[in-house]
């Protein structure tokens, strides 16, 4: 999970969509006014998902270096400030949904700056920074059709898996962090055991510099997504099982086109596949219902006393799995992912 390449950052920050009005017409007088604010500065005691944090001198020296370089680009500020407003609220549902801190939302910014297409040297992709191997693990599809690790809405769910994965393992939000940047394996052997169940922390010169990266976030960005609307666009996610194209979906909904594809980068030609359930990320729009696809109407399944069994006309797999689709659509844990027992056997079988 590294970060992306700072040049490949700035190209795609200056041609994405939510870039485009800040560069063509400034920032707004409410966005003026969050970016006139003084640079936050990092307190001695913070309080992160549910640890207590002591930060000694130094380590706040470190720490507001770095949110002193998140605020010294104004125009690098803005975009980043316009992205937070716009995507945060989708990431802290999910967040919220999978039994997940919110402050978790601030690795999002620090893992890609809230860029669907970001790629890192290491050729993690996406949101949340994920490899091809990770995403499959935590369930999302990457192919040549699909890359979840583009959508909003999919790769939160998968970091949230990761992460309560993590948690499960490790029983402490700090190294479940580090163990997001490093891999489980890596936080292992770094951390030990030592951590485990620990809910006060000093943070100091030796803690990992992921961590302390982290903290900057948060101390950055807290509170500001609320500071101005204006020249933000909603968005709504909507969740659709195919087949169906977002140029079908786009007329259906009166969306232009070309803003559609620019949030839902992770159907590559643009066809949503009917294996399961996907997110569909719509810009500008307060009300929108997943269509009604006629090719994906329930099929009446034969009883087992259904006269055309008898003559040997058995209904495919497919007819039975397109008339059951609670069968196989993908749902959303009632529970934090460390509750589920596939986490525990997970954990249990990697120890």
């Amino acid at each position: 999970m590294s970060f992306l390449l700072l040049t490949l950052l700035t190209g795609i920050l200056w041609s994405s969509p939510d870039s485009l009005s800040a560069r063509t017409i400034g920032p707004s007088p409410a966005l003026r006014s969050v970016l006139n604010r003084p640079v936050p500065q990092v307190p001695a005691r913070m309080q992160v998902a549910n640890m207590q944090l002591e930060l000694d001198a130094q380590a706040r020296r470190e720490i507001q270096a770095d949110v002193d370089a998140l605020y010294r680009n104004e125009n690098y500020l803005q975009i980043k400030l316009r992205r937070i407003r716009t995507y945060l609220p989708l990431v802290e549902a999910e967040l919220r949904a999978a039994g997940m801190p919110d402050d978790l939302k601030y690795l999002v910014i620090q893992e890609s700056s809230l860029i669907a297409d970001a790629v890192s040297s290491s050729n993690a992709v996406g949101y949340w920074q994920f490899k091809q191997g990770t995403a499959e693990e935590v369930f999302l599809r990457v192919d040549r059709q699909i890359d979840e690790r583009k959508n909003i809405v999919s790769s939160t769910q998968g970091a949230a898996r990761y992460l309560g994965k993590n948690m499960a393992t490790f029983d402490n939000w700090m190294v479940a962090i580090v163990a997001y940047q490093m891999g489980p394996g890596g936080a292992k052997n770094y951390f030990g055991s030592q951590f485990s169940g620990q809910r006060k922390l000093q943070i100091d010169r030796k803690t990992h510099w992921y961590f302390k990266k982290f903290l900057a976030h948060k101390v950055a960005f807290e509170g500001y997504q609320d500071g101005f609307v204006s020249q933000t666009e909603s968005l709504q996610a909507v969740p659709l099982q195919g087949p169906t194209t977002l140029k079908s979906l786009a007329a259906e909904w009166s969306v232009p086109l070309e803003r559609l594809e620019a949030y839902n980068k992770w159907t590559r030609d643009g066809h949503i596949p009917g294996d399961k359930t996907y997110t569909v990320i719509v810009p500008g729009a307060s009300d929108i219902r997943p269509p009604v696809l006629a090719e994906r109407r329930p099929q009446a399944v034969p009883s087992p006393s259904d006269p055309s069994l008898l003559a040997g006309n058995v209904p495919s797999a497919s007819a039975i799995l397109t008339s059951a689709p609670e069968l196989y659509r993908s749902r959303r844990p009632a529970k934090a992912p460390w509750q589920h027992s596939w986490a525990c056997e997970k954990v249990n079988s990697a120890a």
